[in-house]
């Protein structure tokens, strides 16, 4: 099949979004299947075309590069293009060749009804764990030793500030601060607490060695739970908090119960409490399990 991948990455819309597609595109690759990219960045890997289209910028008021997107459908061909962007679906999406998978992190489709959605929440037909897209390069650290650290990751762009709150909050409490590319918050740390940094495959070192989390509501979350290290979730949206306390009422992770970060004292207080991973077990074959659905058309 020939197959298009329409994702962005960037400070809005974050990292996780293009970490699973391209988990998704290697497991495509492994199976035979010819793949291309449409958004502003570009895997880097051999096996895949890439066409550059910006994404869709709500603060200025952008569209969307809805015509680079329709130029490379055109070239390209697919038969199925799968779209994982945050917010409501472009309706350029719609006008495309072949069938629509949507990787839906949180629920909204839009108008557009696609042939096929994978819910990375907990809700719906072909949803995580069974279906949780998630790279195989997690395996190479499963046995990693567990340090005595807490990690901290708010995010790609900390937009809520939780390495700033963490570091002052919790100044006793050893703590790598994980920040990106994005992270331009400026982090009054204690000296107990380290700013760590890594992207893509290269984070996961830090991810599979933390003994506690606290993080901003991300994929980085069920990459948590996969290591099995207690995590604290705060959320910036509504959608946001409403996956978090789904995570809580699972067995997976405890949620702060309202938009945004606690005081520093409510901070304190809520990482404090027990916290014990009770969800269900899952793998790292739901890339394998979305391509077989796309194989059987």
């Amino acid at each position: 099949m020939r197959i298009l991948l329409n994702v962005n990455s960037n400070k809005q819309s974050g990292l996780g979004h293009f970490t699973r597609c391209l988990a998704l595109a290697v497991q495509a690759w492994q199976r035979g299947h010819i793949l291309a990219f449409v958004g502003d960045t570009n895997p880097r890997q051999g096996y895949i075309s890439h066409y550059p289209a910006n994404p869709f910028d709500k603060a200025q008021d952008v569209p969307g590069d809805g015509d680079a997107f329709t130029k490379a459908a055109k070239s390209f061909q697919p038969d199925w293009t799968i779209v994982d962007l945050p917010g409501d679906l472009p309706p350029y999406v719609g006008d495309v060749r072949g069938k629509i998978c949507v990787i839906d992190g949180l629920g909204h489709c839009g108008n557009i009804k696609p042939d096929l959605i994978i819910s990375q929440g907990l809700e719906g037909e072909y949803c995580a764990p069974k279906y949780l897209i998630l790279r195989q390069a997690l395996s190479r650290y499963k046995n990693s030793p567990k340090g005595d650290r807490w990690l901290v990751y708010g995010g790609a762009s900390d937009e809520i500030g939780l390495l700033s709150a963490f570091s002052l909050a919790m100044t006793d409490q050893l703590a790598n601060l994980l920040a990106t590319k994005f992270s331009d918050t400026l982090i009054q740390k204690d000296k107990s607490h380290t700013v760590v940094r890594g992207e893509g495959d290269a984070g996961l070192g830090w991810v599979a060695e933390a003994n506690r989390a606290c993080i901003h509501m991300g994929m980085i979350a069920w990459e948590l739970v996969w290591y099995k290290v207690p995590t604290w979730i705060v959320s910036r949206t509504d959608r946001h908090l409403k996956t978090a306390l789904e995570f809580e009422q699972q067995g997976y992770a405890k949620a702060w119960g309202k938009i945004g970060l606690p005081k520093d004292n409510e901070l304190r207080e809520w990482l404090g409490k027990p916290n014990e991973l009770k969800g269900e077990s899952f793998d790292l074959d739901g890339a394998k399990r979305v391509l077989e659905l796309m194989e059987a058309g």
